[in-house]
């Protein structure tokens, strides 16, 4: 079956015929781009290497009186803890903290009244720094930046500054918990002592314990009777009056105190946690390398940039051959 080709069917004595022009091409075009590349901009690349740490509260830690529900800080943290972490790093907050820290906007020259300044800023960021996940759950922060000095300050600033983006994104949670559990113990502090308050009035009036008072009285109250001792009974019978008048209140205030003192512990408790909360936050990475300056630089490719330029330099002038020779056939 006869076919339309677009290249003569001498394309191989073409190419033999043409060899000298295309050594030369390569050999020119090889260094045009190999002087090029010189006119880029040397980039320097820093890593650092850290391991995500199992994620909890400090209270937990601190405060937790059961040791069996106590977390181990030194556990390394599972893939969820990982995946985690990368969301914070690769966040736009991570990008304007870091942007705004370093002033990467002049460094790289970015002009930050632009309408597109965050976009510009996302496309830079996306360019000169790298973070992922390695099968092992170790989290790799490549950076690349115009200084050696450079690239390693971002690189472990990037790490650094996790823990402060987490932070500040659970302190509002946090100070909020801390603010209702606060009410809830003064509350229960206020209720206690209003109670005891009243309790100490009633005991100074003579209602010490309502049972045993009753008990007491009504035993001494029927002596008094067998004697007839008027004096007595009379006496005795004010203060059952003023039993019943104000036992009952004393019982259930007495109830009321027993209740608060049983959840006032418990209150306590949660409110110390709700404050550390609210105030400290563990680490959540282990560094396991630091970003060190390395003063070879990692782009431009120079080699890589002169042998792919040297090729489309070849390829395109063999193109034009092949179509001139196909032409004139």
């Amino acid at each position: 079956m006869n076919g339309i080709s677009l290249f003569p069917d001498n394309t191989k004595e073409v190419f033999k015929k043409n060899l000298r022009i295309f050594i030369w091409i390569a050999g020119i075009s090889f260094l045009i781009f190999y002087a090029v590349s010189y006119l880029i901009s040397p980039q320097y690349k820093s890593t650092t290497l850290v391991f995500p740490i199992r994620q909890f509260s400090v209270s937990k830690l601190i405060i937790e009186q059961n040791v069996g529900n106590q977390e181990d800080y030194m556990l390394l943290g599972d893939e969820d803890d990982a995946e985690k972490i990368l969301e914070i790093m690769n966040s736009d907050e991570m990008k304007m903290e870091v942007f705004n820290r370093f002033n990467l906007w002049d460094r790289w020259k970015i002009n930050k009244e632009n309408p597109k300044a965050i976009l510009y800023m996302k496309n830079k960021w996306k360019n000169h720094v790298n973070i992922k996940k390695t099968v092992f759950n170790v989290i790799k922060i490549e950076v690349w930046d115009y200084t050696s000095a450079g690239a390693a300050e971002l690189s472990n600033s990037i790490a650094e500054l996790t823990d402060t983006l987490r932070f500040r994104m659970i302190k509002p949670v946090a100070e909020h918990a801390l603010k209702i559990v606060e009410e809830e113990y003064q509350n229960t502090l206020r209720e206690m002592n209003a109670i005891e308050d009243t309790l100490q009035k009633l005991r100074k009036m003579g209602v010490l314990e309502y049972k045993a008072q009753v008990e007491a009285y009504s035993k001494s109250y029927a002596k008094a009777l067998e004697k007839n001792d008027k004096g007595a009974m009379e006496r005795i019978k004010n203060e059952l009056d003023k039993l019943e008048k104000y036992g009952g209140l004393y019982m259930h205030l007495s109830e009321n105190l027993r209740k608060y003192r049983f959840k006032y512990p418990v209150i306590k408790s949660k409110y110390e946690e709700a404050k550390i909360n609210a105030t400290q936050i563990l680490p959540s990475l282990f560094v396991l390398q630091k970003g060190i300056r390395d003063e070879n630089p990692s782009r431009p490719k120079r080699l890589l940039i002169s042998i792919a330029g040297m090729f489309g330099a070849l390829g395109f002038w063999f193109l034009v051959l092949l179509l001139k020779t196909k032409k004139y056939e």
